[in-house]
Formats: structure tokens, C-alpha cells, sequence
């Protein structure tokens, strides 16, 4: 199952977007692949594999790109460490859960120190959960 939409819709975002005069675009490197399915949960990411004669089963550890609902499970985790880190990092914490698609932030700001302290928020928080912005 597909799940819930949790995010703005691409349209929102880049209107949004064109207001700043200062502009932040980045990507979540490797972003679904950081995520990992709690064990009891694997057995229903499961990839069956032909080789020679036989079946080879794999349960896939980590969210996986392009299952359907690799989506919600990979935002959802971003939305939790928001939850769990996003005290530390206001500006950052907000931004996170509205101006990201997917994996690709989308934001800006009026001053250039404030997009600064954005950059520095978001690499910030993005490395509590050894995730990494690129771009």
C-alpha cells in the first residue's frame, strides 16, 4: 500500500519557493537507503531472484527506492527526527517537514544570513540521523 500523502504538493512548493531572494535547493544523499525496516518487518520486502534453476529469496534491510510505500516510510522517518531533534534546530525543523519533495529540499530566505543559518540548521539536524544534504 501507497499510504498518505504527509507532504505539499510539487506546485505549492516551487510557489512557495518563489518568493525567497535567496535560494536553497539541495538533495538528501542516498536518502531511502539510510532507513532501516525494523527486523520483524523485512519479511515483507522481499525480492525473489532467478538464478540458474532455482528462486533466490532476499529481504531487504533498508527502505528501498520505487517499492510503493518506500515514499511514506522515508518521509515519515524524516518527520520523526524532526519530532525527536527539532528543538535544537527551529529554523530547520519547520522547513524540513514543508518544504521538501521527497528528497529534495526546496526552500529560501529574505537575507542571506538567514539562509545561512538555515544551511547551518539543516546540515545540523540532518546529521543526528547521519543523514547528508548534497548540492
Amino acid at each position: 500500500m501507497v499510504g498518505p500523502t504527509i507532504q505539499d504538493d510539487l506546485y505549492s512548493l516551487i510557489i512557495r519557493f518563489r518568493f525567497h531572494n535567496y535560494v536553497l535547493i539541495a538533495d538528501i544523499e542516498k536518502m531511502y537507503r539510510q532507513f532501516l525496516i525494523r527486523e520483524e518487518d523485512r519479511q515483507y520486502q522481499r525480492i525473489l531472484w532467478p538464478k540458474n534453476d532455482q528462486i533466490l529469496e532476499y529481504c531487504l534491510n533498508t527502505v528501498t527506492f520505487e517499492f510503493d510505500p518506500s515514499y511514506i516510510l522515508a518521509i515519515r522517518c524524516l518527520h520523526q527526527l524532526v519530532e525527536d531533534e527539532g528543538h535544537d534546530f527551529p529554523f530547520a525543523a519547520s522547513i524540513l517537514k514543508r518544504d521538501l519533495h521527497v528528497d529534495n529540499l526546496i526552500t529560501g530566505a529574505n537575507t542571506c544570513e538567514e539562509a545561512r543559518e538555515i544551511y547551518d540548521q539543516m546540515t545540523k539536524l540532518l546529521s543526528r540521523a547521519q543523514l547528508n544534504m548534497r548540492q
